[in-house]
Formats: C-alpha cells, sequence, structure tokens
C-alpha cells in the first residue's frame, strides 16, 4: 500500500528531509508550496497525513489547518506543523484544540522524523479501517 503525504512547504530542504526519511517506504510525497495548492490536492488525493510548514507562499499552515478542518471529508486526516508548537506561538493545549496532531521540529530527520510521522499514519489508518469495518455495505 502506497502512503501518500502531502507537504505544505515553499522549502525545498524541508521537503527533501521528508523524501530522504521515507526513501526506503512506499510513500507518494506530495507537494504543495501554496496554500491553495496544498488544499486542492488534499481534496484529490487524500492524503494519509498534511505536513505543513508555518509559511506558505498565499498564506500560513495555520489557515490551511481550517480550511482542511472545515471540510468533512478532509477533517480525519492527521495534520502536523513543521515546526515545534512554541515557533508556532502555541502550547500543547492550544494546538489540540485545533487539531493540530503534532509539531515535528526542524531538526527531525532520518529515522526520528519517519516515526514521528508514521505514528500519525499509523493512528489514522486504524481509524479509517475501523470505520470501513463498521459501515454497512
Amino acid at each position: 500500500m502506497t502512503l501518500r503525504t502531502l507537504i505544505a512547504s515553499k522549502n525545498d530542504a524541508t521537503v527533501k528531509r521528508l523524501k530522504n526519511a521515507f526513501a526506503d517506504v512506499d510513500c507518494e510525497v506530495i507537494r504543495a508550496p501554496t496554500l491553495s495548492l496544498a488544499l486542492y490536492l488534499a481534496r484529490k488525493n487524500f492524503p494519509d497525513v498534511i505536513l505543513s510548514d508555518l509559511e506558505l507562499i498565499d498564506g500560513s499552515g495555520l489557515q490551511l489547518l481550517f480550511e482542511v478542518r472545515a471540510e468533512a471529508e478532509l477533517q480525519t486526516i492527521p495534520f502536523a506543523l513543521m515546526s515545534t508548537f512554541a515557533e508556532a506561538g502555541l502550547d500543547e493545549a492550544q494546538a489540540e484544540k485545533l487539531g493540530i496532531a503534532a509539531g515535528i521540529g526542524s531538526d527531525a530527520e532520518g529515522r526520528e522524523l519517519y516515526e514521528k510521522v508514521m505514528k500519525l499514519i499509523r493512528g489514522y489508518l486504524a481509524i479509517k479501517e475501523q470505520r470501513s469495518e463498521e459501515t454497512p455495505e
């Protein structure tokens, strides 16, 4: 099964870190440097996780979060900021209330980055699988 990771980032280094962390895994990394493109690609691809920088070309990661959480089809997708909560001006309680599943600092690379993102994906896939078992056909 191919994992789909949407990364909203204008920063080449952030995208490279993620691609390197998932180099040995069947993972499609979908990149969007703008808020509008990220939202379009989320609707089109239904990724397993959305990772976003704080600053995008035409908006912010928090604006993307609000847009994603406003759409019923997208609101259960785990959303992580590619920064710490402190860098975003949030504490853990505020981040949780907003629907941010994690803050991933800019120092996370390789195995650490992989594990943080996979933790989000595993939780989402378990919920998705449970939901499909409960849905009558």
